[in-house]
C-alpha cells in the first residue's frame, strides 16, 4: 500500500508540475520587464504549486487510511535549527577552505553581484529545500513509516532521494561528458543528504530541523562560494570561486560540492554524529512507534 501511494503521489505532483509551471511563468513574465522583480516573484508564484499538491497527497492518503504525518508540516517545534545550521554550515565551509588551501580553487570578486540579489537567492535556495524536505522528509518518510516502521522508511526515502537526483540530472545537457565519478559521488552524497535530513526528522520530530540542515548546506556549499549545487547552474554570491587544475575529485567539478569525495565525507561524518553522537538518535531511530 506504502510503495502504491508513494507511485500515486510521484506520478500526481509531476503531472500538476508540468501542467502549471508552463501556465505560472507567462504571468510571472507579465509582471514587469525587470528580471530582478522577475526572481523575486517566482517561487512565490509557483510554491502554491507544491503545497496544492501536497495538500491533495494528504487528503488521498487520508481516505486510504494512511497518515502521512500532517503535524510535521505545522509542528511547532524548533529543536533541530542551531545543530542543523552549525553541523551543515562548518561541514560545508571546511570543504571550500581544504579546496582553497589545496590550490584546487581560486577565488574572486563577482562583478556582477549586487546586495540586492541577497534576498534573490536566500529565497531561492530556501524555497528549494523546504519544497524538497516537505516532500522527502514529510511525505514519503511518513508515508513509508506507516507500512515499514522508522528503520526500513528512513533509509527507502534516502534512497529515494538520490534516485530521484539521478533521474533529475542523468539528462542534464550542461553535465554532458560527466558521468563518471563525481556524478556517482553525487548520487551517493544525496542519498546520505538524504539519511541525515530522515534521522534529523526522527530525532526530533518534525521538519524545521532537515530543512535548516539542507538550506545551510546548499546556501554555504554553493551560493556563498559561487560552486554548483548538485549539478545545477552556480547562483552569483558575494564571491566568484572558479575551479582549476584536475582536482575535480577535491571540488567536484561542473557537479559541485555533492561530487567531491569531500562532499560525501562531511555528510557522512554529520549522519554518524547524529546517530551515535551525544543527544543519541539510535532509540528514536529504531523505535517502531513514533513518539
Amino acid at each position: 500500500m506504502a510503495i502504491a501511494a508513494f507511485l500515486v503521489i510521484y506520478q500526481l505532483s509531476g503531472a500538476l508540475g508540468r501542467y502549471a509551471i508552463p501556465l505560472v511563468y507567462p504571468f510571472i513574465e507579465k509582471l514587469s520587464p525587470s528580471q530582478l522583480v522577475q526572481d523575486l516573484a517566482t517561487p512565490w508564484v509557483t510554491s502554491p504549486v507544491t503545497v496544492f499538491s501536497m495538500i491533495l497527497a494528504c487528503w488521498l492518503l487520508k481516505a486510504l487510511g494512511i497518515d502521512a504525518g500532517w503535524s510535521w508540516f505545522v509542528s511547532r517545534n524548533r529543536g533541530g535549527i542551531v545543530w542543523g545550521a552549525a553541523a551543515a554550515g562548518i561541514g560545508a565551509l571546511a570543504i571550500w577552505m581544504i579546496c582553497l588551501g589545496a590550490g584546487a580553487n581560486s577565488v574572486g570578486r563577482n562583478p556582477q553581484f549586487t546586495w540586492a540579489g541577497v534576498p534573490i537567492y536566500l529565497q531561492w535556495v530556501f524555497f528549494q529545500s523546504a519544497s524538497e524536505e516537505i516532500v522527502a522528509r514529510g511525505l514519503y518518510l511518513n508515508l513509508f513509516r506507516e507500512g515499514f516502521g522508522d528503520t526500513w522508511a528512513v533509509w527507502i526515502q534516502a534512497l529515494l532521494f538520490g534516485f530521484l537526483h539521478y533521474l533529475a540530472y542523468r539528462d542534464a545537457p550542461f553535465l554532458a561528458g560527466m558521468r563518471g565519478p563525481s556524478f556517482g559521488l553525487m548520487v551517493a552524497s544525496t542519498t546520505v543528504l538524504g539519511l541525515l535530513c530522515g534521522l534529523a526528522a526522527l530525532r526530533w520530530g518534525n521538519l524545521w530541523a532537515p530543512i535548516t540542515i539542507h538550506f545551510v548546506w546548499n546556501w554555504v556549499s554553493s551560493t556563498l562560494t559561487g560552486l554548483p549545487c548538485s549539478g545545477s547552474f552556480p547562483l552569483p554570491g558575494p564571491f566568484l570561486t572558479k575551479t582549476i587544475g584536475n582536482a575535480q575529485w577535491l571540488h567536484g567539478g561542473l557537479i559541485g560540492m555533492e561530487g567531491s569525495v569531500l562532499g560525501l565525507a562531511a555528510l557522512v561524518a554529520m549522519t554518524a554524529w547524529l546517530a551515535h553522537g551525544r543527544e543519541n538518535v539510535s532509540t528514536h531511530f529504531l523505535a517502531e512507534d513514533p513518539a
